[in-house]
């Protein structure tokens, strides 16, 4: 990965921030730094010498996105009534939600996100299918109605609770 893009994503457990190394603007040279086995960022800087020299103003990152909890799996059984299976996350996002019809005999599931499900609901799992949502999550309150008594739906969700962002500092 080289080119002037900045510092990486996830380069590693920190990244530089924006700015100057030690009075030097480092816009010039972005396009040659490189990156260490171990993730951490070196520069390529007149003078500075190759190596993982990471500044004290660096912040640390951690992409708390990419990783999931379930906490176990919740499994309902499923009537010719809607009902709400999975309300909205309250403080959190949803970062991935896995659905499963686990119906033992072949009845279809019908599941709706903020509204009522209906048989003419978006969403309709037959026996066994499964359906995971791991990039957009759908964030609304979870409906789910079967066509015939008898089904039963499993879910399997994670959710992050964002930190509160840190107080501002003025100069």
């Amino acid at each position: 990965m080289s080119g002037n893009f900045g510092p990486p994503i996830d380069g590693g457990p920190t990244i530089e921030p924006w700015g100057s190394a030690g009075g030097v603007d480092v816009g010039p040279w972005r396009a040659g730094r490189g990156y260490s086995a171990g993730g951490a960022i070196s520069r390529a800087l007149p003078g500075a010498g190759l190596g993982n020299q990471v500044s004290q103003n660096a912040v640390e990152t951690f992409a708390r996105d990419r990783y999931v909890m379930f906490n176990g799996e919740q499994i309902y059984d499923v009537d010719t009534s809607s009902i709400m299976v999975l309300p909205t996350a309250v403080n959190g996002w949803r970062t991935l939600l896995a659905i499963r019809n686990s119906s033992t005999t072949a009845i279809d599931i019908f599941i709706a996100f903020g509204v009522d499900a209906t048989s003419a609901s978006v969403f309709r799992f037959e026996q066994d299918e499964i359906m995971q949502w791991d990039t957009a999550v759908p964030q609304d309150d979870m409906y789910v109605i079967a066509a015939s008594a008898g089904a039963r739906i499993s879910i399997a969700v994670s959710q992050i609770t964002l930190p509160d962002p840190a107080p501002v500092e003025s100069p």
